[in-house]
């Protein structure tokens, strides 16, 4: 089971050898919930309660993944994330499929 993937290539090699049988689930949340629980965690390793204070480390973590940074340096999740099958706002537990081709 992977985690995550990161590139449109990757999700290529798994659609090749897994065909009809591999699914690409894409989970979301809006920013803001992102932000926050990304505040918490790092509060949580710093055996800190004010997640607050870690706001901004945490805001400043986000807008670098989303960054073409990103792209740079091997990743390309805004591109694989619209590969998904379905996605899943994890925020609020809808979940959309697309059709995909037989």
């Amino acid at each position: 089971m992977f985690h995550s993937l990161m590139r449109p290539e990757e999700v290529d090699t798994l659609r090749r050898l897994y065909g009809q049988s591999f699914y690409l689930i894409g989970a979301y949340s809006p920013r803001e919930g992102r932000v926050v629980t990304l505040a918490e965690s790092i509060a949580s390793s710093r055996h800190q309660q004010n997640t607050e204070q870690f706001r901004t480390e945490a805001e400043e973590l986000i807008e670098k993944d989303r960054a073409d940074h990103g792209e740079r340096l091997g990743q390309a999740v805004q591109k694989t994330f619209p590969e998904a099958d379905i996605f899943i706002n994890i925020d609020h537990k809808h979940i959309f499929s697309k059709k995909r081709n037989a």
